[in-house]
């Protein structure tokens, strides 16, 4: 399914069903947008101001959805993409990118058990230039007060790694002075809290 402008006109959009559609065009309105199936992909400037659901499948953000209410991920469903969507929060997967890339939102409520994937392939820092392809999947939190609405916990252990990486890397939550929060791969350094399967530094 390829789909251009739609006006959700306050009523809820569900895509479902198998294969990948696609909504190239801006969609608009009080409703909002929800997805029960394959794969769903949004390259346009989104303006809907409902809620966004994964109920199912894997959605694909690489144009803007941050004028929605939110977007929660349950679990079978999975959020990727280089854009930039709203505050984050369900018990489904966060997978920044395509292959590899970098998403952005305000922040993120991990309370319900949120996991994250997470794809690296060259050395170092991601390639911040290019959030399409980054290098290094980065999730780009933005709200630099409180970029995490509750403590991340043992219901947020599924931390996936894949591509180059070795033994002394982990995932870490880095806050700098300018407003945002990202977790990348760094080198493993001492005092580091353990999460689950993977070692997670706090640095404020």
């Amino acid at each position: 399914m390829t789909a251009g402008a739609i006006n959700t006109a306050g009523y809820l959009l569900e895509v479902a069903g198998s294969g990948t559609g696609i909504l190239s065009g801006v969609v608009s309105g009080s409703g909002g947008l929800a997805l029960s199936g394959s794969r769903l992909e949004l390259s346009g400037s989104n303006t809907y101001s409902g809620g966004t659901w994964v109920h199912s499948g894997r959605l694909v953000v690489d144009g803007s959805i941050t004028a929605s209410s939110g977007v929660t991920v349950n679990a079978g469903g999975s959020l990727g993409g280089s854009g930039l969507v709203a505050a984050l929060g369900g018990s489904g997967s966060i997978d920044p990118g395509g292959s590899p890339g970098i998403l952005t939102a305000p922040s993120l409520d991990p309370t319900a058990g949120l996991g994250f994937n997470f794809e690296f392939t060259q050395v170092g820092p991601p390639t911040w230039g290019n959030p399409a392809a980054s290098g290094n999947d980065v999730l780009r939190l933005q709200n630099i007060t409180t970029p995490f609405t509750a403590a991340l916990s043992s219901a947020n252990a599924h931390f996936r790694m894949s591509g180059f990486w070795h033994a002394d890397c982990f995932l870490k939550i880095r806050r700098t002075s300018t407003p945002q929060c990202c977790v990348e791969s760094v080198a493993r350094t001492a005092g580091d809290d353990t999460l689950g399967p993977f070692t997670l530094h706090t640095l404020l």
